[in-house]
């Protein structure tokens, strides 16, 4: 022992002290390893804790510093920030500061719009966008009030009383009911439970469903917690604040005596008791200073593709308004210096303010080439879309529920993805596990054959009963008797469950177990193991070692790990063969060994574990260096072979990825050969793919095999590379460019046994490379790669739910993923972008018409429409069309999308520059001839008359062609676009007739006429007919690949029998038909008549 270590203040030292015998020290060395805490014995120095506060028990505690009360706001605003949050909020979006300078720039005088009718769209936009803050607030203010109020006992005045949640205070005593949660962070000193133990889980503070086991506070056990803090003072002395959930140093005290308190001392706000009544607890952290609240946060922000093609629109979309508006500016000074007039010369201003008022001027009337309600519309249909994948009946599974949408904003990103990173078990697993195989040094055995055999001759498990032990003894599982009677297993982890459950079935049966001793029943026979120490598995360790002890026998420790783990610490380890047999055909490999520890060893170990694990510096390395002593020279006794069943349909789902053209990695911490074994279970591995691997831990061997691959790639049939966890580090570290290069090539990428930190790595190096990446997992350690993912999904997990918590989107199942992608993520982004680039032409052909206006009007800056006419373009007249539009749309239906993962790929990707071009095209034409057509059909009207005209016809022409651009109609649409189209005229002449005076006579005259009305409807027609002729040629001479299974779905497959398609010339050309027939279109090879008769698709029903 170091002088350090001598030094150091110790519990121990005095129990070593005291001269206690053999059974005391041990029985105090397993009460404190299970609660990582000192002795009931206080100890006398107490310089290494600095306390940031100190709390009285039943004291008042004024001078605390911290939060006092337990009220908890989840809420983001409150009255007097709602208004000045929710505008930085909106203003951080570059269009909305874009609008706010137009309505600004409107005040100035020289304006030629009014400033109201900027103000109001602006207001509105921003308005809708508070409001849905508002609302999102509201409801979890909620659900804080709802927890707030709930009532808790509490002891006070000599009694226990009933109390809001929000009035408990530090220092309070509080009384917790079985299957209740803790509303703090509680101190526990005893309940009503044998022992006074209590049994919790921490679903809702880590997702963990498993219950777990907590001993009182030792200074309370043999003594009533209640009446023993009513008769003296006691003190809580306590560190800052933070969100460790691992650790919670701190320490109690009572004049000049201290107790430790640890993290296994405390029940943390968010955990819930089970099959415990009345557990007691002092309350050390309420409110906002508790480990959970201090531990929520918002996901990272994540910038869509699309806004990000968005934005660069709208950037080249300003440049053009800024470009437009330099020369009309400059053509309206040239006009104006160039004119005839003697007198209106004498009055002409400088160039330069005349320059710039005209630009300004025409700032303002060209600002609606971007449409103000653009963004508002996209976060509207994203809540939409939010919607409809929470309540969508086919994401449904009866054990885990509905899937959900937490991230709105990456709903489009599911119809990009390239690259899904997927974790293993629990993802394409079930994560329960069934023991089938096991081998001791009698033999290798088949595990159901087994039970078989010992039905026949009971006396055939004789002498597999140490390795059973093993099973029954080496767990941390908690033994749960019903009321029935029946004994319950509750396992932190799903293998520990079936090894209990199968030593039981062979008839050694783990019966009861408390802090201090496990209870075997062997055949019959009940035999009492004290628990001297434990040392838990953890993702560093890979291993876990119980210390235990019969009344008459040697100390025996039992530990069971991975195969590589317990190689270095066994004096007898030649079960490798036996593993890799296992891991081959897909099984979880654990090895079992065993030590006997005997006097003087055993003492002198207790003794520096006690020490260890007592300390309050460096406690953590401590007790893994006292564990390093025992755990070695270990004797193996057997080796497991447990199944993980994959879940229903996963090798269909990486059949259907794969033919969707998207990249399956699998990112696994099992050994190469389960790997393997389940790459090839799942379809990952294709039936004669050549399997490439890269398992050497030296780095110019990794480096010179990467080469080899690199060069020789096209050698091989489906490819699928596997490296393992040294070699990932030096593939991602040293030799990236060449790695990257090799897994473009292959069908699928398999990493071993990597980390957490390293799957956040892959998926980030994927990310950086160019592929729209989708990472996949159901547990903790799947969390980083899901954040780091452009888009993050998570399976609800049998062992907790924090990855699905921490992801974009949550699914049952893995097989839902194809239903994610498809419908949902297909859809959504033909639905975003093509809304997108409609409200772009939208504009463009409703200003467009104000710069015709400029050739006639000397360019001046003055507005072709009426002012209310501007402000209601985008916010009344033509809002319900894009909504129509981004709520219903389909290019294909659903089934057809599952069914031809092919055509999953964006085909035709709507925010290309090629179609801004086309869709500015479409609106030049359609602004020239809503502008000049009304030019030359109202003759000598005044100027006003033509702006309303031509405002009807730009409206008209709009709704329409969105109309004709649409694949799919449906109920909705055929109700609320009737509506549309006779609103615009009634809201339009209401207007003139009530609320314009200087206009009624466009509404007693121009609108009076039939004339009018006719001139109106042609100038329509002649603008729809060109766009409507070349989407008819273009669908019709070439079609593309969603246009065929569009009129697939059209005509249905009649009869598949006499593989006869059957086309109606009013449906399709003759032309395309014979090219369909020939097997081309577009260059592509495609199916022919005989095999789309063939196809199996069906209707749905």
């Amino acid at each position: 022992m170091s002088s350090s270590e001598d030094s150091a203040p110790s519990n121990l030292q005095q129990i070593s002290s005291d001269n206690e015998d053999f059974e005391s020290i041990s029985h105090k060395s397993t009460l404190d390893y299970q609660n990582n805490i000192p002795d009931s014995k206080p100890s006398q120095t107490h310089d290494e804790i600095s306390p940031w506060a100190s709390v009285e028990v039943f004291g008042n505690n004024p001078d605390y510093q911290g939060q006092k009360d337990n009220i908890v706001k989840t809420t983001r605003y409150t009255i007097l920030t709602f208004i000045p949050l929710t505008l930085f909020e909106n203003f951080r979006n570059l269009s909305n500061i874009y609008f706010l300078i137009v309505m600004l720039v409107s005040f100035l005088p020289i304006s030629p719009v009014g400033y109201i009718f900027q103000l109001l769209p602006l207001v509105f936009v921003i308005l809708v966008s508070m409001v849905k803050a508002a609302i999102e607030d509201l409801l979890k203010g909620k659900e804080d009030k709802k927890r707030n109020q709930q009532k808790v006992h509490v002891y006070r005045d000599g009694v226990f009383k009933d109390i809001c949640s929000s009035e408990l205070v530090v220092g309070d005593v509080l009384k917790i009911t079985e299957d209740e949660m803790v509303p703090t962070d509680l101190l526990y000193i005893g309940s009503s439970q044998e022992e006074k133990l209590c049994y919790f889980s921490e679903t809702n503070l880590n997702g963990e469903t498993a219950v777990k086991t907590m001993s009182c506070f030792p200074l309370f056990k043999d003594t009533d917690a209640i009446n023993e803090l009513s008769s003296k003072k006691y003190y809580v002395d306590l560190g800052e604040p933070d969100r460790d959930l691992t650790r919670f140093d701190a320490r109690m005290r009572c004049g000049d005596k201290f107790w430790s308190i640890s993290i296994h001392n405390v029940l943390l706000r968010g955990v819930c008791t089970h099959y415990t009544e009345n557990v007691l607890g002092i309350v050390l952290r309420t409110g906002h200073d508790t480990k959970i609240m201090k531990n929520i946060k918002h996901p990272p922000a994540k910038m869509t593709s699309f806004d990000k093609k968005l934005n660069k629109m709208l950037i080249v979309i300003f440049i053009v308004n800024l470009i437009i508006c330099v020369i009309s500016a400059g053509l309206g000074c040239y006009k104006e210096r160039n004119t005839s007039f003697t007198l209106i010369s004498q009055l002409i201003k400088p160039l330069g303010t005349s320059y710039t008022e005209y630009f300004v001027q025409f700032f303002i009337l060209y600002s609606y080439f971007i449409p103000i309600s653009l963004m508002v519309t996209i976060e509207l249909l994203r809540l939409y879309h939010k919607i409809i994948i929470d309540f969508d009946p086919e994401f449904f599974d009866v054990e885990f529920g509905h899937a959900s949408a937490h991230n709105s904003n990456q709903i489009g990103q599911l119809g990009l993805v390239t690259h899904i990173l997927s974790d293993k078990t629990g993802t394409l697993t079930e994560n329960i596990m069934e023991m089938l195989k096991f081998s001791v040094k009698d033999g290798q055995f088949d595990a159901h054959d087994f039970l078989k055999a010992i039905e026949a001759d009971p006396n055939f498990v004789t002498p597999t009963i140490p390795f059973l032990l093993a099973l029954a003894l080496c767990n941390n599982v908690i033994v749960h008797v019903s009321n029935t009677g029946k004994i319950e297993y509750n396992a932190d982890s799903p293998d520990e469950a079936a090894f209990v459950n199968y030593a039981a079935s062979c008839g050694v049966r783990l019966i009861s177990r408390d802090l201090t001793s496990m209870t075997i029943d062997i055949r019959g026979t009940r035999k009492v193991y004290k628990v001297l120490a434990v040392l838990p598995f953890n993702s560093d360790r890979k291993r876990m070692s119980i210390l235990v002890k019969a009344d008459g026998e040697d100390a025996i420790l039992y530990c069971k790990g991975a195969d590589n783990v317990i190689h270095e610490r066994s004096v007898d380890f030649n079960c490798t063969d036996t593993v890799n047999d296992y891991a081959a055909t897909g099984l979880r490999t654990l090895v079992f060994t065993e030590r006997t520890i005997v006097e003087p060893e055993f003492t002198e170990w207790t003794t520096r574990f006690h020490e260890a694990e007592s300390s309050l510096i460096d406690r953590d390395a401590k007790i893994e260096a006292a564990a390093a002593l025992v755990e070695c020279k270990l004797n193996v006794i057997g080796v497991t072979g447990v199944e993980d069943r994959l879940q229903p349909q996963v090798p269909q789902t990486i059949e259907w990825l794969r033919n969707a053209h998207i990249k399956v990695w699998i990112l696994t911490g099992d050994k190469l050969e389960t790997a393997i074994a389940i790459g090839r279970t799942s379809g990952v591995i294709q039936p004669g793919s050549d399997v490439l691997i890269i398992s050497n831990d030296e780095k110019d061997t990794v480096k010179r095999r990467l080469r080899i691959l690199r060069d020789d790639i096209d050698t091989f049939t489906n490819p699928v590379l596997i490296v393992t966890a040294v070699a990932v580090e030096y593939c991602l570290n040293d030799f990236f460019e060449e790695f990257m290069d090799i897994a473009k090539q292959v069908s699928a990428v398999i990493l071993s046994r990597v980390s957490p930190f390293m799957k956040a790595q892959v998926t980030n190096a994927v990310r950086d490379h160019g592929g729209m990446t989708l990472a996949i997992g159901d547990g903790a350690n799947d969390v980083g790669m899901i954040q780091v993912a452009h888009v993050g999904v998570g399976v609800y997990g049998r062992e907790g739910s924090q990855a699905a918590q921490s992801a974009d989107f949550a699914i049952p199942r893995f097989k839902h993923l194809i239903r994610l992608l498809t419908v949902h993520g297909h859809w959504t982004y033909y639905r975003f972008s093509n809304v997108a680039m409609i409200m772009l032409y939208k504009n463009f052909a409703f200003i467009l018409c104000q710069l015709w206006f400029s050739f006639f009007s000397l360019w001046s800056p003055q507005s072709y429409y009426n002012d209310f006419f501007l402000s209601v373009f985008n916010l009344v007249f033509t809002v319900l069309p894009p909504f129509i539009y981004g709520c219903t749309e389909q290019d294909l239906p659903q089934y057809i999308l599952k069914k031809t993962p092919d055509l999953y790929p964006v085909q035709h990707d709507p925010m290309m520059v090629k179609n801004l071009i086309y869709y500015l095209f479409v609106a030049v034409y359609q602004s020239v001839i809503a502008y000049f057509g009304t030019f030359f059909n109202m003759g000598n009207d005044t100027l006003v008359a033509n702006g309303v005209i031509s405002y009807l016809a730009v409206t008209y022409i709009v709704v329409i062609q969105v109309i004709l651009w649409s694949n799919y109609h449906n109920i909705i649409g055929f109700i609320l676009y009737p509506i549309n189209i006779v609103f615009v005229p009634i809201i339009t002449i209401i207007d003139l007739a009530a609320f314009n005076e200087p206009l009624k006579g466009v509404f007693t005259h121009t609108l009076a006429s039939a004339y009018s009305w006719l001139g109106l409807i042609a100038t329509i027609i002649v603008a729809i007919i060109p766009s409507f002729i070349i989407e008819y040629a273009r669908k019709r001479f070439s079609p593309s690949k969603v246009r065929i299974y569009e009129e697939k779905a059209a005509i249905g497959i009649q009869n598949r029998k006499n593989n006869n398609l059957r086309r109606t010339w009013s449906q399709f050309g003759g032309h395309e038909l014979r090219r369909y027939a020939s097997g081309t279109v577009d260059g592509e090879v495609v199916r022919t008549e005989e095999q789309i008769a063939n196809t199996n698709i069906e209707e749905q029903p």
